[in-house]
Protein backbone atom coordinates (compact mmCIF):
# COMPACT_ATOMS: atom_id res chain seq x y z
CA UNK A 1 0.00 0.00 0.00
CA UNK A 2 1.36 3.42 -1.01
CA UNK A 3 1.10 6.07 1.68
CA UNK A 4 1.84 9.64 0.64
CA UNK A 5 2.76 11.91 3.51
CA UNK A 6 4.50 15.24 3.85
CA UNK A 7 3.91 18.82 4.90
CA UNK A 8 1.60 21.58 3.71
CA UNK A 9 2.13 25.28 4.34
CA UNK A 10 -0.90 27.52 4.80
CA UNK A 11 -0.44 31.30 4.98
CA UNK A 12 -2.96 33.27 6.95
CA UNK A 13 -3.53 36.46 8.89
CA UNK A 14 -3.99 35.95 12.61
CA UNK A 15 -5.10 39.47 13.45
CA UNK A 16 -4.68 43.14 12.69
CA UNK A 17 -4.46 46.20 14.88
CA UNK A 18 -2.34 49.26 15.58
CA UNK A 19 1.11 49.62 17.11
CA UNK A 20 3.93 52.15 17.45
CA UNK A 21 6.00 51.40 14.34
CA UNK A 22 9.73 51.92 15.01
CA UNK A 23 10.40 52.77 11.36
CA UNK A 24 7.47 55.14 10.74
CA UNK A 25 7.93 56.67 14.23
CA UNK A 26 4.16 56.85 14.59
CA UNK A 27 1.13 54.71 15.34
CA UNK A 28 0.34 52.51 12.33
CA UNK A 29 -1.89 49.59 11.53
CA UNK A 30 -0.35 46.13 11.19
CA UNK A 31 -1.12 42.68 9.84
CA UNK A 32 -0.02 39.70 11.89
CA UNK A 33 0.85 36.96 9.41
CA UNK A 34 1.67 33.37 10.22
CA UNK A 35 2.60 30.51 7.93
CA UNK A 36 1.32 27.36 9.60
CA UNK A 37 2.81 23.98 8.69
CA UNK A 38 0.58 20.88 8.74
CA UNK A 39 1.51 17.21 8.57
CA UNK A 40 -0.43 15.67 5.69
CA UNK A 41 -1.35 12.18 4.54
CA UNK A 42 -2.66 11.75 0.98
CA UNK A 43 -2.47 15.58 0.71
CA UNK A 44 -5.00 15.92 3.56
CA UNK A 45 -4.00 18.06 6.55
CA UNK A 46 -3.98 15.95 9.70
CA UNK A 47 -2.37 18.02 12.48
CA UNK A 48 -0.45 21.23 13.04
CA UNK A 49 3.32 21.39 13.28
CA UNK A 50 5.26 24.42 14.51
CA UNK A 51 4.54 27.67 12.63
CA UNK A 52 7.18 28.38 9.97
CA UNK A 53 6.98 32.16 10.26
CA UNK A 54 5.25 34.49 12.65
CA UNK A 55 5.60 38.10 11.53
CA UNK A 56 4.00 41.45 12.23
CA UNK A 57 4.00 43.69 9.11
CA UNK A 58 3.46 47.46 9.19
CA UNK A 59 0.89 48.39 6.53
CA UNK A 60 2.58 51.76 5.94
CA UNK A 61 6.32 51.00 5.54
CA UNK A 62 5.88 47.20 5.07
CA UNK A 63 8.70 46.42 7.52
CA UNK A 64 8.60 43.08 9.35
CA UNK A 65 8.85 42.78 13.13
CA UNK A 66 8.70 40.20 15.89
CA UNK A 67 5.05 40.15 17.09
CA UNK A 68 6.29 40.69 20.67
CA UNK A 69 7.00 44.33 19.77
CA UNK A 70 3.35 45.17 20.51
CA UNK A 71 3.78 43.97 24.12
CA UNK A 72 7.42 44.79 24.86
CA UNK A 73 8.38 48.46 24.36
CA UNK A 74 12.06 47.77 25.16
CA UNK A 75 12.30 45.88 21.85
CA UNK A 76 11.79 49.21 20.05
CA UNK A 77 15.50 50.08 19.55
CA UNK A 78 16.41 46.55 18.52
CA UNK A 79 13.50 46.50 16.07
CA UNK A 80 14.72 49.69 14.38
CA UNK A 81 18.27 48.33 14.05
CA UNK A 82 17.13 44.99 12.62
CA UNK A 83 14.47 46.40 10.26
CA UNK A 84 16.83 48.94 8.69
CA UNK A 85 19.55 46.28 8.30
CA UNK A 86 17.11 43.96 6.53
CA UNK A 87 15.92 46.77 4.25
CA UNK A 88 19.50 47.75 3.29
CA UNK A 89 20.51 44.16 2.49
CA UNK A 90 17.29 43.52 0.55
CA UNK A 91 17.95 46.73 -1.41
CA UNK A 92 21.29 45.27 -2.48
CA UNK A 93 19.92 41.93 -3.65
CA UNK A 94 17.28 43.73 -5.71
CA UNK A 95 20.14 45.57 -7.43
CA UNK A 96 22.53 42.63 -7.80
CA UNK A 97 19.89 40.03 -8.62
CA UNK A 98 17.32 38.28 -6.44
CA UNK A 99 18.46 34.65 -6.63
CA UNK A 100 18.27 31.76 -4.19
CA UNK A 101 22.03 32.07 -3.66
CA UNK A 102 21.85 35.81 -2.88
CA UNK A 103 18.95 35.20 -0.48
CA UNK A 104 20.91 32.52 1.34
CA UNK A 105 23.89 34.88 1.59
CA UNK A 106 21.57 37.57 3.00
CA UNK A 107 20.19 35.09 5.57
CA UNK A 108 23.71 34.01 6.58
CA UNK A 109 25.07 37.57 6.88
CA UNK A 110 21.98 38.75 8.79
CA UNK A 111 22.38 35.84 11.22
CA UNK A 112 26.10 36.56 11.68
CA UNK A 113 25.31 40.12 12.80
CA UNK A 114 22.04 39.60 14.71
CA UNK A 115 21.83 35.90 15.67
CA UNK A 116 18.33 35.92 14.18
CA UNK A 117 17.32 33.49 11.43
CA UNK A 118 15.36 35.23 8.69
CA UNK A 119 12.55 33.49 6.86
CA UNK A 120 12.36 33.62 3.07
CA UNK A 121 8.92 35.25 3.32
CA UNK A 122 10.44 38.24 5.19
CA UNK A 123 12.93 38.79 2.35
CA UNK A 124 10.15 38.41 -0.22
CA UNK A 125 8.12 41.09 1.57
CA UNK A 126 11.09 43.50 1.57
CA UNK A 127 11.95 42.80 -2.09
CA UNK A 128 8.34 43.41 -3.18
CA UNK A 129 8.20 46.65 -1.18
CA UNK A 130 11.47 47.92 -2.68
CA UNK A 131 10.59 46.84 -6.23
CA UNK A 132 7.18 48.51 -6.09
CA UNK A 133 8.69 51.82 -4.94
CA UNK A 134 6.27 51.84 -2.01
CA UNK A 135 8.96 52.67 0.55
CA UNK A 136 12.21 54.01 -0.99
CA UNK A 137 15.28 52.68 0.83
CA UNK A 138 17.61 55.70 0.97
CA UNK A 139 14.98 58.06 2.44
CA UNK A 140 14.15 55.32 4.96
CA UNK A 141 17.81 55.21 6.04
CA UNK A 142 18.01 58.99 6.24
CA UNK A 143 14.78 59.27 8.24
CA UNK A 144 15.89 56.65 10.76
CA UNK A 145 19.57 57.57 11.18
CA UNK A 146 18.83 59.44 14.41
CA UNK A 147 17.20 56.33 15.90
CA UNK A 148 20.04 53.96 14.97
CA UNK A 149 22.91 53.34 17.34
CA UNK A 150 26.36 53.98 15.85
CA UNK A 151 27.10 50.27 16.17
CA UNK A 152 23.95 49.47 14.17
CA UNK A 153 25.08 51.86 11.42
CA UNK A 154 28.47 50.14 11.27
CA UNK A 155 26.80 46.73 11.09
CA UNK A 156 24.63 47.92 8.18
CA UNK A 157 27.73 49.03 6.26
CA UNK A 158 29.78 45.92 7.08
CA UNK A 159 26.93 43.55 6.19
CA UNK A 160 26.25 45.48 2.97
CA UNK A 161 29.92 45.28 2.01
CA UNK A 162 29.96 41.54 2.74
CA UNK A 163 26.89 40.96 0.57
CA UNK A 164 28.24 43.13 -2.27
CA UNK A 165 31.67 41.48 -2.19
CA UNK A 166 30.11 38.01 -2.40
CA UNK A 167 28.01 39.02 -5.39
CA UNK A 168 30.99 40.16 -7.46
CA UNK A 169 34.44 41.69 -7.25
CA UNK A 170 34.12 45.08 -5.59
CA UNK A 171 34.39 47.73 -8.28
CA UNK A 172 33.87 51.48 -8.42
CA UNK A 173 30.06 51.25 -8.75
CA UNK A 174 29.87 48.95 -5.72
CA UNK A 175 31.85 51.38 -3.57
CA UNK A 176 29.55 54.18 -4.73
CA UNK A 177 26.57 52.17 -3.45
CA UNK A 178 28.26 51.50 -0.08
CA UNK A 179 29.33 55.15 0.20
CA UNK A 180 25.77 56.27 -0.62
CA UNK A 181 24.38 54.07 2.16
CA UNK A 182 27.00 55.55 4.51
CA UNK A 183 26.14 59.13 3.52
CA UNK A 184 22.47 58.51 4.31
CA UNK A 185 23.53 57.20 7.73
CA UNK A 186 25.85 60.19 8.37
CA UNK A 187 29.01 58.07 8.37
CA UNK A 188 32.18 59.66 6.98
CA UNK A 189 34.01 58.06 4.03
CA UNK A 190 37.15 57.74 6.18
CA UNK A 191 35.20 55.51 8.59
CA UNK A 192 33.82 53.48 5.67
CA UNK A 193 37.39 52.92 4.44
CA UNK A 194 38.48 51.86 7.93
CA UNK A 195 35.57 49.40 8.30
CA UNK A 196 36.15 47.86 4.87
CA UNK A 197 39.89 47.54 5.50
CA UNK A 198 39.29 45.88 8.87
CA UNK A 199 36.81 43.34 7.49
CA UNK A 200 38.99 42.62 4.44
CA UNK A 201 41.90 41.70 6.72
CA UNK A 202 39.81 39.21 8.72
Amino acid sequence: MLILFGEQEIAGEKESGTFDCPICQSKQSYLHQQIQVYFSIFFIKTFKLSPKTDTLICTNCHSCFNPLITQTPDLFQTAVDKAVLLRALSYLIVGYGDTQHSRQRLIDIYFDHTHITLQDSEITNEVLTISSGGSPTLPLLKNNKLYLSHQAKQIILLASYQLASQSCLIEFDDRVIINTLAANLDIEISEVNYLITSISQN
